[in-house]
């Protein structure tokens, strides 16, 4: 506002210079608050100004001090993003487990140290492994279901024309499920010891699926948890 003052010369004669001052002090005193919250982009602004001397006397020392904060304010970002990658990583999420393997690797936020980094990669494996098991017995499951439905229908037809026979009400309908009747009646009985054999041995192995894989996620948590022991 001094600044306005000095340049349209309000109450005070106007002097271009003493506008300009006020204008580059400004600057600084915003940009010095907003580096103090850790803001790099303020803080290189900030170093510029020292260097330069616009708005506050140069000073090697402070340029010093300025760049200091900054590679502490992004090692403290680092190592504030690696703590949240490797929560995530703790809970299963493989995604996490390869971040964590490359930040050990390279030191992102980390102490470097390849051996951990090893260490994730193999419990990253693991879990892609478990995980592909997992979709491997979902989809033996829905083809358990699906087979075990068709049998069902095969059941629910006999037994639909069994039905037929016994209705006068529904004319060549009825004609034809008499005449059926006896050859699907034989083929029935042909077939259904195999058949209660096979949806027995279906329904066996459905519920083994469903006890072992009920829960994936709990799968791929369980791939890291065995590599940590």
């Amino acid at each position: 506002k001094v600044a306005g003052l000095f340049a349209k010369g309000i109450g005070i004669e106007k002097d271009a210079e003493n506008a300009q001052y006020w204008l580059d002090k400004a600057e600084f005193t915003q940009t010095l608050k907003l580096a103090e919250t850790g803001n790099i982009e303020a803080t290189d602004k900030l170093i510029g100004l020292y260097q330069t001397g616009k708005g506050v006397n140069k000073s090697e020392a402070s340029v010093k001090k300025w760049q200091r904060t900054k590679t502490e304010t992004i090692q403290k970002q680092k190592e504030d993003e690696a703590a949240i990658v490797l929560k995530k990583a703790e809970s299963g999420n493989i995604d996490a487990m390869r971040v964590t393997a490359q930040r050990y690797s390279y030191g992102i936020g980390f102490s470097k140290n390849s051996k951990i980094a090893d260490e994730w990669r193999k419990k990253a494996d693991m879990a892609e492994q478990h995980q592909a098991e997992i979709a491997k017995k979902s989809e033996r499951r829905q083809a358990i279901e699906v087979q075990l439905a068709q049998q069902d229908g095969m059941a629910n037809f006999n037994g639909l024309m069994k039905t037929m026979q016994n209705r006068p009400d529904i004319g060549i309908l009825r004609s034809v499920s008499v005449s059926l009747l006896p050859i699907m009646s034989t083929l029935d009985l042909i077939a259904s010891p195999t058949r209660r054999a096979k949806v027995n041995e279906l329904k066996r192995e459905l519920e083994s699926l469903a006890a072992t894989w009920e829960t994936p996620n709990s799968m791929v948590a369980k791939a890291y948890h065995d590599t940590s022991r």
